[in-house]
C-alpha cells in the first residue's frame, strides 16, 4: 500500500512517502531520498483499525465480504459502532485515510457518510496541500469539526481536517492541558498519491 501524505498535526508539519505491505509485515519509508526498511511486524495481528474488526493486515479480506448497497453498508458500520455516527464516520474516515480504495468502493462509503444522522456537506474545503474540494463533515461533542475532503471531479478521498468550532479546554495526560481556541487546527492533511502496487518503491 503506497501512500504520499502532507500533514500538519498541532504545530508539526511533515511529508511522509511510505509502502506498506498489506499483511502488515513489512514497511518501507523514503527517508532522504532512500528506500529504507522502516519496520517489521511479527505476522501475527498488527493492531486494530478504529471502527473495524479483526487486525489491520484483515481489513481488506473484511471489505471484500461486505454488501455494496448502502444501506445494508451503513446498517454493519454503525452496528460495528454501537449505533454511533459519529464513530462510524470516524471509521470511514480512518479507513480512506490509511487504505487505498477503488473508486466504487470509495463512493459506497462517501453514500453510507451521508446517511449519517449528523453528518453535512461543504462545497468549498481545502487540503493541506491547498488543493480545493468538496467537504463531507461531522462535529463531535459539539467544538470538534471532523471533515472528509473529497475530489469533487474524480471523488477521490484527497484528506482531512479537525478543527475547533469554538473554544475548548481539554484536560489529559501528556500534555496535561490542551487549550483550544475557536478555529483552531488539530490535524490537517492532504493524500498527494496513493495506491495498491507491486513492490516497495514503486509508484501507481
Amino acid at each position: 500500500m503506497y501512500r504520499d501524505l502532507l500533514q500538519k498535526i498541532g504545530t508539526r508539519r511533515n511529508r511522509e512517502v511510505t509502502w506498506w505491505e498489506v499483511n502488515f509485515h513489512h514497511m518501507f519509508a523514503l527517508i532522504d531520498g532512500k528506500l529504507t526498511p522502516a519496520g517489521t511486524s511479527t505476522g501475527n495481528c498488527a493492531g486494530q483499525l478504529g471502527g473495524w474488526p479483526g487486525c489491520i493486515n484483515t481489513v481488506y479480506r473484511y471489505l471484500a465480504r461486505l454488501p455494496v448497497n448502502p444501506a445494508a453498508l451503513r446498517h454493519i458500520i454503525l452496528a460495528n459502532n454501537h449505533s454511533d455516527p459519529a464513530a462510524a464516520f470516524n471509521a470511514v474516515m480512518y479507513l480512506m485515510n490509511d487504505y487505498p480504495l477503488p473508486a466504487r468502493a470509495q463512493a459506497e462509503l462517501y453514500a453510507v457518510l451521508t446517511g449519517l444522522r449528523g453528518v453535512r456537506f461543504d462545497r468549498s474545503a481545502k487540503d493541506f496541500a491547498g488543493r480545493r474540494g468538496i467537504g463531507l463533515y461531522i462535529t463531535e461533542n459539539g467544538f470538534l469539526k471532523k471533515k472528509i475532503i473529497i475530489n469533487p471531479h474524480t471523488y477521490a478521498y484527497m484528506g482531512l481536517l479537525w478543527a475547533a468550532v469554538k473554544a475548548h479546554t481539554e484536560y489529559g495526560t501528556s500534555p496535561a492541558v490542551v487549550h483550544l481556541h475557536k478555529g483552531s487546527i488539530v490535524g490537517w492533511n492532504a493524500v498527494l498519491s496513493s495506491g495498491i502496487v507491486r513492490r516497495a518503491g514503486q509508484m501507481p
